[in-house]
């Protein structure tokens, strides 16, 4: 991670005056007050580990979840994740470690980036992406409001979006909730239960997307507008056809 070319001003910081904390005074034990009693047989192995990194020369991290900066030289440095070591079981291996890796892998990916001031993806990709999510986000509305029997459950997307709108301010995040939502309700409306089939390969195309794509948003933005693009090249064609038709229909002589 190059620390020289960090960007200060990407970093979006507010007043002490607006910030507001969890952590209250009442939470805060005072200096002076005795330690609380905590007996716990793996206590000692933790002082022995402390003790032991110390004498090496080690950093010692001692919470869960910690991130851990290592200088490797003036200009580099390595950031680390490390993380609480459970028993191991079939699950956790073969389910929740692989994705537990992969979107950790992805979240230092993308620090490493803004560290260094690179974007997620090129400008032009993730425009288009942008263009795609807002033009799908358009079509689903559209397909809600275009029969009457519909428009009552356009409320589940839009109730889905407002977490993201009212406790982030995430546009981005509120129209992906309003998709995500929009589609499989959508799917069911018009197919009914015969769209378990096809719901279930997009959510498995989904999640392949989240786990795999170097930038998930930036590549599920592309295939919405790969696929608008398709649908209107398959109507202008149909319509096409469709004129060609009547033309020909219009230059076959009668008798």
């Amino acid at each position: 991670m190059a620390q020289s070319r960090f960007d200060r001003s990407r970093l979006r910081t507010l007043p002490l005056a607006q910030r507001k904390n969890r952590i209250t005074l009442d939470q805060v034990r005072p200096l002076d007050a005795p330690p609380p009693d905590f007996e716990d047989p793996q206590l000692d192995k933790v002082v022995r580990h402390i003790v032991a990194a110390r004498r090496s020369g080690r950093e010692v991290v001692w919470m869960m979840g910690a991130h851990v900066i290592e200088p490797i030289d003036e200009n580099t440095s390595r950031l680390l994740v490390r993380g609480e070591s459970v028993p191991a079981n079939p699950i956790l291996t073969m389910v929740v470690d692989p994705v537990v890796f992969t979107l950790e892998r992805r979240m230092l990916l993308g620090l490493k980036s803004r560290a260094e001031g690179r974007p997620d993806a090129p400008i032009a990709l993730m425009v288009i992406a942008y263009i795609g999510w807002i033009t799908a986000g358009i079509t689903v509305a559209v397909l809600f409001l275009i029969e009457r029997r519909r428009r009552f459950w356009l409320a589940l997307p839009i109730v889905a979006t407002l977490p993201a709108l009212l406790m982030a301010g995430d546009i981005q995040a509120a129209l992906a909730a309003f998709i995500a939502v929009g589609i499989p309700v959508l799917g069911f409306l018009i197919f009914g239960r015969s769209f378990w089939g096809s719901f279930l390969i997009i959510a498995s195309v989904v999640l392949l997307t989240l786990l795999l794509a170097p930038e998930a948003y930036t590549a599920i933005g592309l295939a919405f507008a790969s696929l608008i693009l398709a649908a209107l090249a398959v109507t202008v064609a149909g319509r096409s056809r469709a004129v060609d038709e009547e033309v020909s229909q219009l230059a076959v002589p009668t008798r």
